[in-house]
C-alpha cells in the first residue's frame, strides 16, 4: 500500500502533467482544432481518473 507521501508525490506528478496540457489546449482552441481539443480533453480525463484512483475526493474543477 502506498504511504501518504508517495500518494501525494504521485498526485503532484499527475497534476503537473494535467496543467502542462493547458497551453496546448489554449492553442488548439485558438486554432479551432477540434480533433486536438478532443485529444487533450481525453488525456486530461485519463489523468483525472488516475488522480481519483489515488484520491477519490479529487475534483477536476479544483485543478
Amino acid at each position: 500500500m502506498n504511504t501518504i507521501p508517495e500518494r501525494s508525490s504521485r498526485i503532484d506528478e499527475l497534476l503537473t502533467e494535467w496543467y502542462a496540457l493547458q497551453p496546448h489546449l489554449d492553442q488548439a482552441i485558438k486554432d479551432r482544432d477540434t480533433s486536438k481539443i478532443k485529444e487533450i480533453q481525453e488525456q486530461r480525463s485519463i489523468l483525472t481518473g488516475e488522480i481519483r484512483a489515488i484520491d477519490p475526493t479529487f475534483e477536476e474543477e479544483a485543478a
